[in-house]
């Protein structure tokens, strides 16, 4: 005795996932400092135009937004560290804003990672006594929460 043969519906193409960039939120437990940082990245294809890498900052030192060559980044084994200079000062020094930036793996479904990382907020202090300037520095550290998104583009078929 044979059985009737059954027919497969037609599988839809596999989605390729390519990645154009990630956006991070970050937020110090009180709120009080909110940053959104933008890689540079690549406009969906065909294009691939580059979008500059953007960070805003809202915190004590008011509303600022940065952009490009602005941004200074140094890759390390552990994560990326960003750069800013909040407040430029001649005198009495500059405010720089550093934040840690972990490794992360997103997921094969998920497109979305939570992680917890710091602030840096650091101010150098030149001193002139008896004609010699001297460099001091002070700085605060402050934990942040925030969530990467993963910027995609599905609409490349294998």
């Amino acid at each position: 005795m044979s059985t009737p043969a059954t027919a497969q519906a037609p599988q839809p193409a596999a989605q390729a996932k390519v990645v154009l960039g990630t956006t991070y939120e970050f937020s110090n437990n009180k709120k009080s400092v909110q940053i959104s940082y933008n890689t540079e990245r690549r406009g969906p294809p065909p294009t691939l135009f580059i979008i500059a890498a953007n960070l805003t900052y809202n915190g004590p030192e008011g509303q600022l937004k940065f952009t490009g060559s602005q941004i200074q980044t140094q890759d390390t084994p552990v994560g990326t560290l960003l750069s800013v200079v909040l407040k430029a000062n001649e005198f009495n020094g500059n405010t720089n804003l550093s934040i840690f930036l972990p490794s992360i793996t997103f997921g094969t479904n998920s497109e979305m990672a939570n992680f917890s990382t710091y602030l840096v907020k650091s101010q150098v202090h030149p001193h002139v006594v008896a004609g010699l300037t001297t460099i001091g520095m002070t700085y605060e550290v402050e934990p942040l929460s925030g969530i990467a998104n993963e910027i995609v583009d599905t609409a490349a078929t294998i």
